[in-house]
């Protein structure tokens, strides 16, 4: 069996030490099962690669911290994939991985609704 491959976007650490995994979504959310899919299908993958030992091993200093997942979106969520990003939060929780979600603050400029975010 080979080794799994992962693609993580980008990879931080907040002051308190918590090691945030980010995946950026850029496209206009539609709410679709295919895009649902897509979606859940990385963040599955984020998550495997803090469960499954790969961030310790890449960075020891990992080990025993808190782990967040953020996911910076460029539009705001139909409320299909605001419920949808709900019950990800739920399930990630069960695991003991955090989930945020992020309006990118330049595309408030381009978009006159009221940004959402999801915090914790």
């Amino acid at each position: 069996m080979g080794a799994t491959r992962y693609t993580i976007d980008l990879i931080t650490k907040t002051r308190r030490g918590v090691f945030v995994l980010v995946l950026a979504q850029r496209r206009k959310w539609t709410g679709t099962d295919a895009q649902l899919r897509r979606l859940q299908r990385r963040v599955n993958e984020y998550a495997s690669f803090a469960l499954d030992g790969e961030l310790t091993t890449r960075y020891p200093e990992a080990q025993g911290r808190r782990v967040k997942i953020r996911l910076d979106i460029a539009h705001a969520p139909d409320r299909i994939t605001r419920a949808f990003l709900r019950r990800i939060k739920s399930a990630l929780a069960e695991v003991r991985i955090g989930f945020d979600v992020d309006l990118d603050d330049r595309a408030k400029l381009l978009d006159d609704r009221t940004p959402w975010k999801e915090r914790d």
